[in-house]
């Protein structure tokens, strides 16, 4: 933009120089033809004057007899002698103006011809300033757009890394989520699973309590002599479906009883319906020898029929009958 200002500002100038010059050289033109008409005048009167004298010549050898031929030449060249002598300073200075005029007008058409050149260089130079500012807008223009291609392109690539960097987090949210989802159901699941088993054992417990019964008294057990006696006194059903029965062993001979076979024992309900049978074997402790039981006397001892053994888990309870056989070497 500045240098087609300076272009503009020295073209201007260019062009006021060439302007003066040419007004300088037209007032010079003019004092020239000025001067060529003033030296035109006095040659004409020049002239006028020689012609007088010729005449004035011819007057004075008219009234004489003399005609011949050389003095009539003489004359002529005399007079034209005269004349051309006269015309001679005239003609050369008026040849000289021309030749001064010519050079001027020379001088001033070269300085047209210079200044028209000149205007002519400064126009191709603020042309070629203009294609070249053009070009350069053209070619910023041009870079502008590509560099805006490429910050659209990058922004654009940007903002599809970011939407998959989003749909990648977001898919991981879900996943990490639903993850958590199952894992909590799962555990609810467990839990609840666990809670329904604790209530379904709390439940089963508290009927197994509610079976329980004292069928007979220690206090007034009847003391059948000559035999072992099992007598039970609470019943019920643990979770796996093993019925329990606690019973007293009562020994009713007149001698300590020992290595006593609990060969059978059958347990019925209120109904006579047949809840469990089973055999025992041998009572022993835990070191595995025989148990003991005084004369007339009697031992608590708990007797668990596996569930194969157990023929119903829904008897009633109100009431029980047992029945064994007891087998003793002593």
């Amino acid at each position: 933009m500045n240098t087609s200002g300076n272009n503009g500002n020295k073209g201007k100038k260019a062009v006021l120089i060439a302007a003066g010059i040419e007004v300088f050289v037209l007032c010079m033109l003019a004092s020239l033809l000025i001067f060529s008409r003033v030296g035109g005048a006095s040659t004409e009167k020049a002239a006028a004057a020689t012609e007088t004298e010729e005449i004035k010549l011819a007057k004075e050898t008219e009234g004489t007899t003399e005609t011949s031929a050389e003095k009539t030449e003489i004359i002529s060249s005399t007079s034209k002698k005269n004349k051309a002598e006269t015309k001679t300073p005239e003609t050369e200075a008026a040849k000289k103006t021309e030749n001064t005029v010519a050079a001027n007008v020379s001088s001033a058409n070269s300085t047209k011809t210079s200044t028209e050149k000149a205007k002519a260089d400064q126009e191709a130079a603020a042309k070629a300033a203009e294609e070249e500012l053009k070009k350069q807008q053209e070619e910023a223009a041009k870079a502008a757009e590509e560099e805006l291609r490429k910050a659209a392109e990058e922004a654009q690539r940007a903002a599809e890394e970011e939407a998959k960097a989003a749909a990648e987090e977001l898919k991981r949210q879900q996943e990490e989520a639903i993850k958590a989802a199952e894992e909590e159901l799962k555990r609810q699941q467990e839990e609840a699973q666990k809670a329904a088993e604790e209530a379904a054992k709390a439940a089963e417990e508290a009927l197994m309590a509610e079976a329980k019964r004292t069928y007979y008294n220690p206090n007034n057990i009847n003391i059948m002599a000559n035999m072992v006696s099992v007598f039970p006194y609470y019943v019920y059903f643990e979770s796996d479906g093993t019925m329990v029965a606690e019973c007293y062993v009562v020994n009713g001979y007149s001698t300590t009883g020992y290595n006593i076979d609990v060969q059978d024992i059958t347990i019925r309900d209120i109904n006579d319906t047949l809840v469990a049978e089973a055999g025992f074997g041998y009572l022993t402790d835990s070191s595995g020898n025989s148990v003991y039981i005084n004369s007339g006397s009697y031992i608590t001892w708990t007797f668990k029929f596996k569930p194969q053994y157990v023929k119903t888990t829904s008897p009633d309870f109100s009431g029980i009958s047992c029945a064994y056989s007891i087998g003793n070497n002593y």
